[in-house]
């Protein structure tokens, strides 16, 4: 457990000392993008598992679901291709950092600027 010494459970204590924000539906410019293409039909079927809660339920007038299932998946997909195009790949997962990153060597980013 994250820092808690106390609680009477079995492993080491843990203080996390990196915090990235999943940025996939801000509209914020990342940090970084993952190469999730070998990953996204799994991530696409475990969000999928939520259905119920992105479906609006009929009998409301008002549904409180900020993205009802079927425009969710559309929004998923487009969204990850576009991230993924930024990198030069299918899929992609932006993430956000507040601070910056060091570089040892700028050659060897994997990053094309032109």
């Amino acid at each position: 457990m994250a820092g808690l010494k106390q609680l009477p459970i079995e492993g080491e204590a843990y203080r996390p000392f990196k915090i990235l924000y999943s940025s996939s539906y801000a509209d914020v410019r990342p940090t970084f993008v993952v190469d999730i293409t070998a990953q996204y039909e799994r991530r696409r079927r475990a969000i999928l598992t939520f259905a119920s809660q992105f479906r609006p339920v009929k009998t409301e007038k008002k549904s409180k679901v900020h993205l009802a299932i079927d425009k969710l998946e559309m929004k998923m997909n487009q969204l990850a291709r576009h991230y993924g195009q930024m990198i030069g790949v299918n899929y992609g997962e932006p993430f956000l950092q507040k601070e910056l990153m060091k570089v040892e060597d700028v050659v060897n980013m994997e990053v094309r600027s032109i």
